[in-house]
């Protein structure tokens, strides 16, 4: 994420990429946010660069600058200290990864009133009906919720799977939950994210089949 090897992303620096009400702030020494200790802190990367204890790499939906190694890239020349050991037991190996990603956003919604503005949503785009999709904590399948605009009843419905949303479809998201959930990693290297519990968006691909 952010990192030198994606050329797509390094070509946007200075760009607009997301919606205007988010930045996004990669940490390196914090260790706790809010009573939740962060497994993504460091203090010396694995190329021995120690990095700034916070870097902004998106503010405003523009990007400002993508992580890097000691190795220079066309769109990053200098380490930002982002070299991480893996989690292979069988092998030490290296990768450029973030510590733990802080994504803000201003202009929100209360967490409360989301199902209230999806529905909104719904009926401005005359839809019979709208889809909440949830990821239980610790679970890796997600859930998939069809709530009727018109009753607002919502029940359990089949997904096979579902399409992440691209860039540019973030770059105009209709609502933004103001409550803001913490999630640790682990799978590849130890990292922390930091974001809204929720967003809507207006459109989303599924499939059932």
């Amino acid at each position: 994420m952010l990192a030198p090897n994606d050329k797509a992303l390094g070509k946007k620096i200075g760009k607009k990429i997301l919606d205007p009400r988010i930045d996004i702030v990669n940490y390196s020494s914090k260790s706790e946010y809010n009573g939740t200790k962060l497994m993504g802190a460091y203090s010396i990367d694995a190329d021995g660069i120690k990095p700034e204890a916070e870097m902004t790499l998106v503010e405003k939906g523009v990007l400002k600058q993508i992580l890097n190694r000691a190795t220079p890239t066309e769109h990053a020349m200098h380490s930002t200290g982002s070299a991480r050991f893996t989690n292979n037991p069988r092998a030490v190996s290296l990768t450029t990864s973030v510590g733990t990603l802080h994504v803000k956003a201003t202009g929100t919604t209360d967490a409360d009133k989301m199902k209230k503005e999806l529905i909104k949503l719904g009926k401005k785009k005359k839809l019979e009906y709208v889809y909440k999709i949830t990821s239980p904590a610790g679970a890796e399948s997600l859930q998939l919720y069809q709530i009727n605009v018109k009753t607002g009843v919502e029940r359990p419905a089949r997904i096979t799977s579902a399409v992440l949303p691209t860039l540019s479809q973030l770059e105009k998201i209709a609502a933004i939950s103001s409550k803001e959930n913490v999630y640790n990693l682990s799978k590849e290297v130890n990292t922390s994210v930091i974001c809204p519990s929720a967003i809507i968006l207006d459109d989303i691909e599924l499939s059932s089949n």
